[in-house]
């Protein structure tokens, strides 16, 4: 299969590495593994599996973006043939099938840069936030505004915008994608299983650091991008609203209470802010419910709107600090580095 390669990027994902790189290697396709600094034996776990290895410098910041462009090249000199590139991470393992079908429709639409099918969450009985994130991997079919880390793409689209920028942390794709649509390409969701990811979350930390990648992520992009199709305006304006807005509220509703008079005036606004928040957790719990969560699952999606909102807005807040002390890229980790892969001859075989 010339015509498309496979760019996998990881960093310290462990035996999730091993299963994505055994899953690429039966599409037959040329297979660029990219690591950004992992200590865990990934680049041997990748050598011995024949994947053609680059290591990122590691003098300069991390990212996901940087990491894919870094693929991008090494692909283009090793199949300087290949037409399309099936991005993948290295926690998620390719479903079988799915290179053809989305070789296909690449080349059924010249107009087609990107194409993606449904990410699922394995393990989903593992904890409540591989169900809840296994939530936000559905989406409906037909074209689309942006793509996750997993889809295939035209090499010919991403050479004219440039690929993807290097200086952004996290939402990379749907940047890329809207700078993609800005010059006539187009982005399309297919009704066909794609990737199986591992979130490898089980605690509330870990979940809230991920809302902090994605607040830091926004905000960046909102300021770079800031024109109105942009799909992180409404997450900072929620974080505007609920994070920023609602906490100066109850503080100010709080100084009524403690300084000022009448008491009745502070107590009757914390009461209204915790009324806000209450409805807001209120139509989380219907939606949840509504996409066929359990009632217990779509609690826990209720009860995670506020302090979701709230670990955003730090977010923002270490954002706004890099930006004003001169640090523009920062990788945001929440997951824990799981067991080291398996690079035993045996293994390798197999």
């Amino acid at each position: 299969m010339n015509d498309v390669g496979i760019v996998l990027i990881g960093r310290n994902e462990g035996q999730r590495l091993v299963r994505a790189l055994d899953a690429a290697a039966r599409e037959g396709a040329r297979v660029v593994y990219v690591d950004s600094g992992s200590t865990d034996g990934s680049l041997a776990a990748a050598q011995q599996r024949g994947a053609h290895v680059v290591e990122l410098d590691t003098s300069i910041p991390f990212t996901a973006a940087r990491a894919r462009n870094a693929g991008l090249e090494a692909l283009r000199l090793l199949e300087p043939s290949a037409r399309y590139v099936q991005f993948i991470d290295g926690d998620c393992v390719l479903e079988p099938g799915w290179v053809g079908v989305a070789k296909a429709a690449l080349d059924g639409e010249e107009r087609l840069a990107v194409v993606f099918g449904r990410r699922r969450e394995e393990r989903v009985e593992a904890s409540v936030y591989h169900r809840l994130i296994d939530l936000e991997w559905d989406r409906p079919a037909g074209l689309a505004e942006w793509c996750g880390g997993d889809a295939m793409m035209r090499l010919e689209a991403l050479r004219e915008v440039g690929g993807y920028d290097p200086t952004v942390a996290a939402g990379e794709e749907p940047e890329l994608c809207m700078r993609l649509r800005a010059v006539g390409w187009w982005v399309r969701c297919v009704d066909h299983p794609m990737t199986r990811h591992d979130a490898a979350i089980h605690r509330l930390g870990a979940f809230l650091r991920r809302d902090i990648r994605t607040g830091r992520g926004a905000l960046d992009l909102v300021l770079k991008q800031p024109q109105r199709d942009n799909p992180f305006i409404p997450i900072v304006k929620q974080t505007m609203l609920w994070g920023w807005g609602w906490a100066g509220w109850m503080v100010a509703m709080a100084i009524f209470v403690v300084v000022l008079t009448p008491v009745w005036v502070g107590l009757a606004g914390l009461l209204l802010g915790g009324l806000g928040q209450a409805m807001r957790m209120a139509r989380q719990v219907r939606y949840g419910l509504s996409r066929k969560l359990s009632a217990r699952d779509a609690g826990v999606l209720g009860l995670l709107v506020v302090p979701g909102t709230l670990a955003q807005m730090w977010g923002q807040v270490r954002y706004l600090i890099d930006r004003a002390t001169g640090q523009r890229t920062r990788l945001v980790e929440y997951k824990h580095t799981p067991p080291a892969p398996d690079t035993s001859p045996d293994t390798a075989s197999g």
